[in-house]
């Protein structure tokens, strides 16, 4: 983890970025590591430190719609949810919080798997994680 985030678990972290402003519900989480192998999924463009499962979008019938309703993710009003989930190959252990969204109901129903990995970018440019996929998302 980076400098400034050393001494904070990662679901320290992803309860920080909830619990203000259009996200003022804040989720469970519970640490949890990732294995080599895994691979875990988020939006695109632009994704974010939040991610889900290749289950949740098979589950949702790989909709936009039930998708980020499910993990609480407001909508863009111009451009609507995001239009593709990229799977990302675990190449190394990385620290990471996981829980099931609930408490921001006022972007959908939750109940989805949320896997939450501080400082992401910076482990996509080292190698740890790898895009290996794309699922095409409809409406």
């Amino acid at each position: 983890m980076g400098k400034t985030n050393e001494l904070k678990s990662p679901s320290s972290i992803a309860r920080s970025w909830q619990g203000g402003g259009k996200y003022p519900g804040v989720d469970d989480y519970e640490d949890i590591v990732l294995k080599v192998g895994d691979v875990i999924y988020r939006g695109e463009p632009n994704g974010s430190e939040y991610f889900t499962t290749n289950e949740v979008i098979e589950n949702a019938d790989i909709s936009a719609t039930k998708i980020f309703e499910g993990l609480q993710v407001e909508k863009h009003p111009i451009y609507g949810y995001r239009k593709s989930m990229t799977g990302y190959k675990v190449n190394s252990e990385v620290d990471a919080a996981s829980g099931f969204t609930k408490a921001n109901p006022q972007f959908g129903e939750g109940g989805a798997l949320q896997v939450f990995v501080p400082n992401v970018n910076e482990l996509i440019e080292k190698g740890i994680l790898i895009p290996i996929d794309e699922i095409k998302l409809i409406d």
